[in-house]
């Protein structure tokens, strides 16, 4: 059986409200090459229309759901993360 630890590192993040794609994109550029990013809607397994962020990078893209977090790690990683597994 593997053994692993868990140790406190710090992070940055900010969580997609719907409304401040801008600047959250303008704060992963100041650390990570972004492409391009836009703010589109998307409808859930309910049919209810939520906004998405969509940033792009050299490598592909990132797409953030209204209420989740953008994070940027300790390894210079930035990734999207989900309400639940971001608050617990």
């Amino acid at each position: 059986m593997a053994k692993y630890r868990k140790r406190d590192a710090e992070i940055e993040a900010m969580q997609f409200t719907g409304e401040n794609g801008d600047e959250i994109a303008e704060w992963v550029a100041t650390t990570h090459h972004v492409s391009s990013y836009h703010c589109d809607r998307r409808k859930d397994d309910n049919g209810n229309d939520h906004p998405m962020l969509y940033i792009e990078f050299e490598i592909g893209v990132m797409g953030v759901s209204t209420g989740n977090y953008v994070v940027k790690g300790e390894v210079e990683r930035v990734v999207s993360c989900s309400k639940a597994g971001f608050e617990s």
